[in-house]
């Protein structure tokens, strides 16, 4: 009788955990992204590299809603990515890689010309800084995991 009133409040604490987890993304995610970025550097094992995946999809929301001014490089790069999304094949995606004026830069970029053809089908080209922060960040932050890991 009383291992079972033991279950069920652990069964309570986890479904008020999960529901404060759940609430944080949902109204905070960046301050959620922030603690569960600290919680990775205090954990151990295969969790801490989740909670460092937590905090780069989180934190990097900010970047969802960026409006790039004049000049920027952000800028050019959503001005292509808006217009390969006109591009309708694979070979017509190389070759506007190779003769578009605006590509002038990134000639040899080709994963760069990826990323951007994918944000370019989604419709949404403000993914572009999106996916480019959360892979910087979680590299970034990856290697300082691994140097921490070790110096224990």
């Amino acid at each position: 009788m009383l291992t079972a009133k033991k279950n069920q409040v652990n069964q309570i604490k986890i479904l008020l955990q999960l529901l404060l987890i759940v609430l944080g993304v949902f109204f905070f995610p960046v301050i959620t992204g922030a603690f569960a970025l600290i919680c990775a550097f205090v954990t151990n094992g295969e969790k801490r590299y989740w909670l460092l995946c937590a905090f780069c999809l989180l934190s990097s929301l900010v970047f969802l809603d960026i409006i790039p001014g004049n000049g920027l490089d952000v800028d050019r790069y959503l001005v292509v990515t808006n217009q390969m999304s006109m591009v309708s094949g694979v070979k017509d995606w190389l070759s506007f890689c190779l003769t578009n004026p605006s590509t002038q830069y990134e000639k040899t970029s080709y994963l760069f010309f990826i990323l951007q053809y994918f944000a370019s089908r989604s419709h949404y080209i403000n993914l572009l800084p999106y996916i480019s922060t959360v892979l910087t960040s979680f590299l970034y932050f990856f290697l300082l995991l691994i140097i921490q890991s070790q110096k224990i």
